[in-house]
């Protein structure tokens, strides 16, 4: 192979990598989107009675009328705090599990203006 086929050669090669590394990365951000939204939240802090934050507590919601099937689920965060944003009124039912037998349920009502579209 002459010195001029393999400068041809690795052009050609370098070429094909780049476009394969171009496409690879439109691939890998198929289908998502970012849209921001200027809406309060509701927030739940949680804390053990002795004050201290329950960090990282499993936490459940349960969205009026849903059932036993959660609209949402997730942690707390280190401060004890989780939020969520509810799209419709209601007593929404929170469930809330800082291990070794520490939480709590309760409700809460949201207000139609509190709700997400």
């Amino acid at each position: 192979m002459t010195r001029e086929v393999r400068k041809t050669a690795l052009g050609v090669l370098a070429a094909l990598l780049l476009l394969g590394l171009g496409h690879a990365a439109l691939a890998s951000a198929h289908g998502i989107r970012r849209i921001h939204y200027e809406q309060t939240a509701t927030v739940i802090e949680t804390a053990f009675s002795d004050g201290t934050t329950a960090s990282f507590a499993q936490v459940l919601i349960y969205a009026p009328g849903g059932g036993d099937t959660e609209f949402q689920n997730g942690r707390t965060d280190a401060r004890g705090r989780f939020a969520f944003l509810p799209d419709r009124p209601g007593v929404w039912r929170v469930k809330v599990d800082a291990g070794m037998g520490h939480g709590f349920d309760m409700e809460i009502e949201v207000p139609p203006e509190s709700c997400m579209p």
